[in-house]
């Protein structure tokens, strides 16, 4: 996967927009031909630590779920640590936003999507906490 350049202020990036995006058109064009696939791959698994039914709720959990950690090894490469917390801050708000806001709002769980305004949340104040601690 190529990763692109981070922007200087710690925006949103480019995959985040495309994963929220491309996931909303799959649940509004493939929902029930990806319902199926998901339920034939998880036939296909056997393994007694997935007891639950792979559906498309699951399936478009484990790609949010795999967004927020490229993005948190994403921001490992600001040298600023107030940079970082911004960074995940806008990502996170983002992908949260426009996720709960669209058809994938409903799929999504409510746990989900308030562990993540937590974390957003908690990023805002680590960002607070970092830019007291700086000297100017």
């Amino acid at each position: 996967m190529q990763n692109y350049p981070l922007g200087l202020d710690g925006g949103v990036t480019q995959l985040s927009s495309y994963v929220v995006n491309y996931l909303k058109y799959l649940v509004l064009e493939y929902s029930s031909p990806i319902n199926k696939v998901l339920r034939i791959e998880h036939s296909w698994q056997v393994d007694e630590d997935q007891p639950e039914e792979m559906d498309l709720s699951t399936g478009i959990l484990h790609f949010m779920q795999a967004l927020e950690r490229h993005l948190e090894a994403r921001s490992k490469e600001y040298s600023n640590a107030a940079l970082r917390h911004i960074f995940m801050m806008n990502n996170l708000y983002y992908v949260r936003t426009r996720a709960k806001k669209s058809k994938l709002g409903p799929l999504l769980s409510e746990t989900w999507l308030c562990d993540l305004g937590r974390k957003v949340r908690k990023k805002l104040f680590s960002f607070g906490s970092k830019v007291r601690d700086q000297d100017y």
